[in-house]
């Protein structure tokens, strides 16, 4: 049995029940990955070659549009807390107690929170992601813009 989670408006949720009854299941199961999570050498970069992260106003439209998940919460929570550290994605696994497809369903339904906020900019990412060559596992973190926020009191 697969699990998915998705956030969203009910319009939101429609749409992507309608997009999964007409694709394979294959293509289904690819919704759960995040847009976020992509090698480095596909991200978007500004013309100085660095990346461009989300605005701390598109981060705060983007995290209180719609309540957040006990388990979002606490993937944003673990990464502030482990700032400037990097975090692998196996602790993040463990501290949501979500299977790597759970994980991945969560993060897909949060790309689509982000792509469906207002001002959402494709170029512009929420995390910072990178491959640890020595462990061989993708680590992630928070830009400033989107811990700005979490400090905040955004209720977050």
């Amino acid at each position: 049995m697969k699990m998915f989670v998705f956030e969203g408006t009910p319009e939101e949720i429609g749409e992507v029940a309608k997009s999964m009854l007409s694709t394979p299941v294959g293509d289904a199961i690819s919704v759960g990955r995040s847009l976020e999570a992509r090698p480095a050498e596909t991200r978007a970069a500004d013309s100085e070659g660095t990346e461009k992260f989300v605005s701390p106003e598109f981060a705060r439209r983007a995290l209180t549009r719609l309540p957040i998940s006990e388990q979002l919460n606490t993937v944003l929570r673990v990464l502030n807390d482990a700032h400037p550290d990097w975090v692998p994605l196996s602790e993040l696994y463990e501290a949501t107690g979500y299977t790597y497809r759970q994980f991945g369903g969560m993060m897909g339904s949060f790309s689509r929170r982000l792509v469906y906020t207002e001002g959402y900019d494709e170029a512009a990412h929420f995390f910072e992601w990178r491959r640890n060559e020595e462990t061989k596992e993708w680590e992630c973190r928070l830009p400033d813009s989107v811990r700005e926020v979490l400090s905040s009191d955004t209720g977050v």
